[in-house]
């Protein structure tokens, strides 16, 4: 019995991510960056991925997913407040003609990551 293409290009995806130090915290700290490929489709579909925030931009982690309510969102980024110690998350819309931000919450503890991203996004992180 052969493995559907599907599930082979989600390993190999899986198999390859690459994070920084901090985007790897802050996706352990939201389950693991597996749990949330799994749950959000994200290796098992083109055009849908993780990336490392760094620079201006960082330090963070972002991605996107497929979401069928594109008022909430189709990416997400997750960037260390390093003062704070707390994190911001920022929702977005990305098509083809560009990125719109949705929602910025600022001043997030690593332990309310997946409960603001699950009321934002309509999709579940966790059973």
């Amino acid at each position: 019995m052969s493995t559907p293409s599907a599930i082979r290009v989600a390993a190999s995806f899986l198999k390859q991510a690459a994070f920084t130090p901090e985007a790897q915290i802050i996706l352990d700290q939201m389950g693991g960056y597996r749990r949330i490929a799994v749950m959000l489709g994200i290796g098992s579909r083109v055009g849908y991925a993780y990336y490392n925030l760094t620079g201006a931009h960082g330090p963070g982690v972002g991605f996107t997913f497929p979401n069928k309510h594109s008022s909430k969102g189709n990416c997400c980024e997750i960037k260390l407040d390093v003062g704070s110690d707390t994190y911001v998350m920022s929702f977005f819309r990305v098509t083809v003609s560009g990125k719109q931000l949705i929602r910025k919450i600022d001043d997030v503890y690593s332990d309310s990551l997946v409960e603001i991203f699950e009321h934002q996004t309509g999709l579940f992180l966790r059973f």
